[in-house]
């Protein structure tokens, strides 16, 4: 942090404004709620001792006064007076000039990290058995080892680093390297932290990006709710910042879609709708894709559709929803049945998913049989959901996922989608993937429209993924693209 003379004074208090962030480690990143045109921000050991303490309540003389013995008071004195301008000029503080402020009058939630070791914050909690399985299955460690490992031993380090972070794990390795587990030189556990930082910094981008699309439809009175990662990472995982995601979904009722889609591209709203349809030509009536001027990608459903697995209607998305708080914002998700299945399925039509997302199966799946039953029975997809569980309970060594494919109870239709035994990937057997997906989206005139849009993708789908007929259909034929 600059130690320049400081030339500027700050006379009132200032308090925290509504904000998202991530604590990595040593490091805390901050980004205001409302976009202010800048990136996100990051904060040294230094800075976040000074934000937790401002949070508190205290002055800049009163941290400059408390601060390190072995720095100068006007060091410390200059180092919190230019934080504070920089976070006012963000809009991450607001200067109160009022006489009646007294401490205790707002309140900030400040997160205690498991990640950080300081003498001021609680003891990391014990490692999970998500956390100890994603350690053995991505290095290869015996269950019986206690020593750490070394990442030097499993390769060169840069090369490790990479797969980690393409495998979405990368604040994982971050959290085994601070646990313990991995032993690395200084310099590769900061080439971690730096890819962990800017995986994050992205994250809360979205989270804002998120708050502005949900802000838009609650104006208009359209019940939403958050989808996949954002989701999961909020109210699946002891700390967001274990989970990354790419983008933002949200489910809308499809009678309440075209009030969306008109909130969303009202004047001043940063969304552009990118196409329809968005991932899948074959998806009826999917949703929308949306992108923001910052790149970043919102995509709005008003039916579940994954891999050739027919089309579903959003209502039981909507039963008891579970709520997590967001930029001082209450948004619902799904229940947590609903994200196994959701993931289930994502799984069961690629069978690529990432290594660091495996970790969800785990936090996910201590829900109710019953519930997952009825749920899955209802969008048809009971087989699915029992052919993962036994699948990925034996890998990941959980019974509780095993039992549930014990009990669940799939439709003669359902059965469909698990008899043939090859692991090929769902997504490359087309013919197989499109017969159970037409025989799955419920209705006649659905399912005319499920093979037609198959058959003959629109323009608008195949100019977005710069797709020709001809390589289309060599792609329907099983071949690559």
């Amino acid at each position: 942090m600059s130690t320049a003379a400081v030339t500027s004074e700050i006379t009132g208090r200032l308090l925290p404004q509504p904000h998202l962030h991530r604590r990595l480690a040593d490091e805390l990143l901050l980004v205001p709620v409302e976009p202010t045109g800048h990136l996100p921000i990051r904060l040294n050991a230094t800075g976040t001792r000074i934000w937790d303490q401002l949070a508190a309540g205290r002055t800049i003389e009163q941290i400059a006064d408390d601060g390190d013995p072995a720095t100068e008071r006007s060091v410390r004195l200059a180092d919190a007076t230019n934080l504070a301008f920089q976070l006012v000029k963000l809009g991450l503080l607001r200067i109160d000039l009022t006489d009646t402020w007294a401490p205790g009058e707002f309140s900030l939630s400040v997160e205690k990290s498991p990640l950080r070791t300081a003498p001021d914050i609680e003891p990391r909690h014990a490692p999970s058995i998500a956390d100890l399985w994603l350690l053995l299955q991505t290095f290869g460690r015996s269950a019986g080892s206690t020593a750490p490992l070394r990442l030097a031993d499993i390769g060169p380090a840069a090369d490790v680093i990479d797969a980690v972070e393409v495998g979405g794990g990368i604040g994982q390795l971050a959290y085994a390297i601070d646990l313990g587990w991995v032993d690395a030189t200084a310099r590769d556990r900061d080439l971690v932290q730096e890819r962990w930082a800017a995986n994050q910094l992205h994250c809360l981008r979205v989270e804002q990006m998120l708050l502005q699309a949900v802000r838009l439809l609650d104006g208009a009175g359209v019940p939403h709710r958050i989808l996949k990662g954002v989701a999961v990472a909020h109210l699946d995982h002891a700390d967001p910042s274990l989970r990354e995601f790419g983008d933002a979904d949200i489910l809308v009722p499809a009678d309440r879609y075209d009030d969306a889609t008109a909130a969303l591209r009202s004047d001043g709203s940063p969304f552009t709708p990118l196409f329809q349809d968005m991932t899948h030509p074959f998806a009826v009536d999917k949703g929308c894709t949306y992108l923001t001027a910052e790149r970043l990608i919102l995509d709005v459903h008003r039916q579940v559709t994954v891999g050739g697995m027919g089309a579903y209607g959003a209502a039981p998305y909507f039963d008891t929803p579970e709520a997590f708080e967001l930029g001082g914002a209450t948004l619902h998700a799904a229940p947590k049945h609903a994200r196994l299945l959701h993931a289930s399925v994502h799984w069961y039509a690629s069978k690529a998913i990432r290594p660091g997302t495996w970790r969800d199966f785990t936090e996910l799946a201590d829900v109710s049989t019953a519930k997952l039953q009825e749920f899955a029975a209802a969008l048809r997809l009971t087989g699915v959901m029992r052919a993962t569980a036994e699948k990925m309970g034996s890998q990941l060594s959980l019974p509780i996922l095993q039992g549930h494919a014990a009990h669940l109870q799939p439709r003669a239709v359902e059965r469909l989608l698990v008899r043939h035994g090859r692991e090929r990937p769902f997504v490359r057997d087309v013919f197989w993937r499109e017969a159970t997906g037409l025989l799955l989206t419920p209705g006649v005139r659905n399912r005319y429209r499920y093979a037609k849009t198959r058959l003959v993708p629109n323009a608008e789908f195949r100019a977005a993924y710069g797709i020709s007929p001809g390589t289309y259909l060599r792609v329907l034929r099983g071949g690559e693209r």
